[in-house]
Formats: structure tokens, sequence, C-alpha cells
């Protein structure tokens, strides 16, 4: 059986490939980590955007997160396995980073989370776009279908404050919705054998003089 590939760990490569591609770093020259899940998110306090599955408000209790809903297949005339529905998923990023150049400074670590934020977008928005190639290569080179689509719409940005798990720097949240196909079962298909008839004739003899 086919397995299909989750859109937000599709997601998660294509943003790590191209962090990667661009050397997307912090303030202090480090590697920025691209995680997903929320655990993830209380286990790292280096720089790291982390996407979180469902509407998340910052808060480390036990609540039930909006995930988004199911509508009618954008493609109503697919292939073979046809579309069932489109998951219009909400996925909260979480942002964090820190200049240690001067801690204590408020100027630099808004700096460092706005710059942070926008080479995050930057990554989305090419993992999303078929026709957009970035600087390490475009989103299907990262496998990913270009089946789904992002939409921002209107949304708001939070920043936490105080960290919840950390001293300093700045962990900004927003959230996005994620919108991909949901597959039927594909249908085996045979492929018809083409059979060629042929008729032997029999071969006069040659006349004898």
């Amino acid at each position: 059986m086919t397995t299909n590939v989750s859109g937000l760990v599709a997601l998660v490569a294509a943003v790590t490939a191209d962090f990667a591609a661009r050397g997307i770093v912090s303030a202090q020259g480090v590697p920025v980590q691209v995680l997903s899940g929320l655990k993830s998110r209380s286990l790292w306090s280096f720089p790291r955007v982390v996407f979180i599955p469902g509407k998340f408000d910052g808060t480390n209790v036990p609540k039930p997160l909006e995930e988004g809903r199911l509508v009618p297949p954008e493609h109503t005339k697919s292939d073979n396995p046809r579309e069932l529905a489109t998951w219009e998923r909400l996925v909260t990023c979480s942002i964090y980073t820190v200049d240690e150049t001067d801690i204590q400074n408020d100027l630099l670590q808004i700096s460092a989370l706005d710059n942070l934020l926008e080479s995050t977008l930057q990554s989305i928005y090419n993992a999303f776009t078929p026709n957009v190639k970035p600087i390490g290569g475009n989103n299907r080179e990262y496998g990913y279908t270009g089946q789904a689509s992002i939409a921002l719409g209107d949304a708001p940005v939070t920043r936490i404050y105080p960290g919840v798990e950390f001293t300093h720097g700045g962990e900004i949240l927003f959230t996005f919705t994620q919108k991909g196909p949901l597959f039927d079962i594909p249908i085996p298909t045979v492929t018809p054998t083409v059979f060629v008839l042929s008729k032997s004739y029999a071969q006069p003899s040659p006349s004898a003089f």
C-alpha cells in the first residue's frame, strides 16, 4: 500500500532544506533548527523554528487544539486515487532566537527575531509555490508534491512575554492554514494484454516441368 507523506511533514522537510541551502543562521552564526511538534518547542533553548499542529496559544497547559476543518475537494475530477476532501489545516509557527551580543538590549533582540520571522516566511513560501525557485532549488527537489497551498489570511502575530522556557531572547507565534488533499484508496488497474492473431497459409509447391 502506498502511504502519502503528511503535508506538515513535507513542509518541515522543505523549510529545513531551504534553511540549509540559504545558510540561515542566528545572530551568533549558529544554524537555525527546524522542528515539528509541540514537545519540540519546550525541549530546545537554541534558535529554532517549530511547526505545531493546530492553533496554539503559547501556554503549556493541557488543552484541545483546533486543527482546521475538512471541506469538499478542490479537484473534483482528480485521477486515481481521487480526492476525498481538502484539509484546511491550522498550523502554528513558533520562532525563538536570541542575540547574545547583549541579551539586555531589546533592539538587538527585536532585530534578531524580525529577521528570523522574515526568513521563515520566505522558506514557507518557497516550499508551497511550485514556480518559485529559491537559491537552494525548488519545492519539487525537496520532495514536495506542490498539491498543497498556504493561506496566511488575517494571521495575528503573538509575542510570548515573558518567555515561557527562556530567560532571554524572544519568541513569537503566528498561525497559518495549510490546505492539502486527502485521497481515497487507489483502485487497482488492469492493463489489457494485446494478442496478435496470425493466420498461416499453405505455400503452393513449385510446378514441375
